[in-house]
């Protein structure tokens, strides 16, 4: 398998398999490993215990302003996270959505040190 390239995974997760294992594209590898770096929870992984997003509050701010500090630090280690990847000059759009209910939607688009865009 070139490095450039990982196994497709669908919308669940899993490996797409046809006649074989699928491959994805650059695009698409770059996406897909962004998206399960932004997925762990810190933590998780046993092999890696210091990576993953801190997905859960280690404080116990109330209301607003505990919304807000919550949304800051997520939004801040999902830019590193996505900053840090070997395949990225620069991110060019992020937009997010955290609701009431703890809904979290973030909307991504990167520069590829191959000069290429990336929305996902």
């Amino acid at each position: 398998m070139d490095s450039k390239n990982s196994w497709l995974l669908d919308e669940s997760g899993d490996v797409v398999i046809g006649k074989g294992i699928t491959l994805a594209d650059y695009d698409k590898t770059i996406a897909q490993r962004i998206q399960n770096k932004i997925a762990l929870q810190y933590g998780e992984w046993f092999l890696h215990n210091q990576e993953g997003v801190r997905w859960f509050s280690v404080n116990d701010l109330p209301g607003v302003f505990g919304r807000e500090v919550a949304e800051i630090n997520l939004d801040t280690q999902i830019k590193e996270y996505i900053e840090n990847d070997k395949d990225v000059e620069r991110i060019t759009e992020y937009k997010t959505n955290f609701t009431d209910k703890g809904d979290y939607k973030i909307d991504i688009g990167i520069l590829t040190k191959n000069s290429e865009e990336i929305y996902f």
